[in-house]
């Protein structure tokens, strides 16, 4: 459900607009966001760091990407939607095998 739709329905169905009202959009936006900014971390790191040793991660992470398209998730959360990226592109677990 998008967060419009949320907040319009809280609203339409509701006469009393406590902040409790909002507590669903709230969570809602909060995990959307943690994505988002998991996801641009990640490309930042990649893509704006510069020297050698950047290079060289660059082309280890471009190799492991090759070989497990899964990798890629946590970048394509910006452009496809936090909600089409399943939640393990955005553990702990999947940043380190992204950059080690």
């Amino acid at each position: 459900m998008t967060d419009v739709r949320i907040v319009s329905e809280a609203l339409l169905a509701n006469g009393d607009w406590r902040p409790e009202l909002f507590s669903e959009y709230a969570a809602e936006r909060a995990e959307r966001m943690r994505r988002l900014r998991i996801s641009a971390a990640l490309s930042s790191r990649i893509l704006n760091e510069f020297g050698p040793e950047a290079e060289a991660r660059r082309r280890r992470i471009g190799e492991r990407m090759r070989a497990d398209p899964t990798l890629q998730l946590t970048q394509l959360a910006a452009i496809i939607g936090p909600y089409a990226v399943p939640e393990f592109a955005f553990t702990d677990e999947t940043i380190e095998k992204i950059l080690a």
